[in-house]
């Protein structure tokens, strides 16, 4: 019996363990989904920052353009040239500032898509521990189902054997009574 309760407690501390540990791995799986929204949130913010200022330089570039037409024939070539040659080199920091904010972009959806795959296996792990828990207190039930059966037997045999006993006992002073007469019922009263 004292086998089967260390092994109860034993199941018993390896279900709590459990336990805190699936508690645990939960709160961290509620943080990182968390952090991966705030992180979307940036990353969309940043976008439409990048596509407003896209949209607002090439406004300006085709507003310069028609402004450009508009000129006098008369304006100076060489004024026209460093016009043209300031909205080039505008469109070309744009188209730069673009590249590296879609670098940007594929870094953190690369990002997003590890922390996808992270959360799902911390999910995946949640439910085994889950199914772990289980089982263990499944047993644990089992168990105690059984050591309540084995006390149970313990005490039936416990009181077959005081029955068995004082049966014994009876027997012992019947005997006593034929082969000594009348005397052993003092003797048995001395010991009554």
């Amino acid at each position: 019996m004292t086998r089967v309760k260390a092994e109860m407690i034993a199941q018993g501390t390896a279900i709590e363990r459990l336990k805190a540990d699936n508690q645990r791995t939960k709160r961290q799986l509620a943080e990182s989904e968390q952090r991966s929204l705030n992180e979307k949130q940036t990353l969309a913010r940043h976008l439409e920052s990048i596509e407003a200022d896209m949209m607002e330089r090439e406004a300006a570039f085709a507003q310069m353009q028609k402004e450009r037409q508009n000129v006098n024939d008369a304006q100076n070539e060489s004024t026209e040239d460093e016009v043209i040659s300031v909205l080039r080199e505008d469109l070309s920091k744009a188209t730069s500032e673009l590249k590296r904010s879609q670098g940007q972009v594929n870094v953190l959806q690369h990002e997003q898509k590890e922390l996808i795959k992270r959360l799902a296996l911390s999910q995946e792990s949640i439910l085994e521990r889950d199914k772990a828990i289980d089982s263990l207190e499944k047993s644990v039930v089992e168990i105690e189902s059984q050591l309540k059966q084995t006390q149970l037997e313990f005490t039936t045999r416990l009181e077959e054997i005081e029955r068995l006993e004082h049966d014994r006992t009876v027997l012992q002073v019947q005997f006593l009574l034929v082969m000594d007469g009348g005397s052993v019922t003092v003797i048995v009263m001395k010991h009554v």
